[in-house]
């Protein structure tokens, strides 16, 4: 008989998560402490992204924001407001320059996680930005009901059902080792972010008992980070065929 593991919603960390301006003299050494050797790769993907999102952008200077709880985020140095739309979930509307750096962030960082070799990084990335999105008023602003809904593509229950996503899925936890933070989070199919879990058990022994597989796994932690209709939010992409008989 299996015994359930309960959902256990616990607050954020006390205090805002603070975002720092990188000063010039350090920028050179920003983006390979943060990207590693995808440096490149991962900085051009940001302003691909913003480009794919915004029909007015024409590149420009961007700025880079270190923040408190280990994260990084970059954004174009505008004042004027940014209109994003997203082809295929509906969403169109405008935002401050900083909180469209966000999103470019978060949908690049969720399309590297997919990367076999150095994903992991990335998959941080993606958890310590949103972190400091959900609980920073500075990153917040007015606009975190645009960005939820950027960031969503809104697929029925049972569209994602059929893809073989279980309804469930857990996650070991290997970004945030402060202290108090749990060990195994929850992902649940269709929605954008996570639970924490504390349980003495690992996520491979909570998920082996609720019949999930390694390749449902990956593709629930995709759906979860870069919206369900990415790519690898499906457990039968070619990204998780090595899974098959893990």
């Amino acid at each position: 008989m299996k015994t359930p593991v309960p959902f256990i919603p616990v607050p954020f960390p006390a205090g805002p998560i603070t975002a720092a301006l990188v000063p010039d003299e350090a920028r050179l050494s920003t983006l390979p402490r943060f990207f590693g050797a995808k440096l490149t790769q991962a900085e051009l993907l940001v302003y691909r992204w913003m480009d794919a999102l915004c029909e007015a952008y024409s590149g420009g200077y961007w700025q880079f924001y270190a923040l408190s709880n280990g994260g990084f985020y970059m954004a174009p140095s505008r004042t004027q407001r940014m209109r994003l739309a997203v082809d295929g979930n509906g969403f169109d509307g405008e935002m401050s320059a900083d909180a469209a750096g966000i999103v470019a962030c978060l949908f690049a960082f969720g399309e590297l996680a997919q990367d076999e070799t150095g994903g992991e990084r990335f998959i941080g990335l993606y958890h310590l930005l949103r972190d400091a999105r959900l609980t920073t008023g500075r990153l917040l602003n007015s606009t975190e009901k645009p960005m939820s809904a950027l960031l969503e593509q809104h697929l029925s229950d049972e569209v994602l059902a059929r893809r073989g996503l279980p309804r469930i899925a857990y996650l070991d936890n290997t970004w945030d080792k402060s202290s108090g933070a749990p060990k195994v989070i929850a992902v649940k199919r269709g929605e954008i972010g996570y639970y924490p879990i504390f349980t003495t058990l690992s996520a491979d022994e909570l998920n082996k008992g609720a019949g999930v597989t390694p390749a449902q796994r990956e593709a629930m932690h995709i759906g979860s980070m870069a919206g369900w209709h990415a790519p690898g939010a499906d457990p039968r992409h070619e990204a998780w065929a090595h899974l098959a008989h893990a």
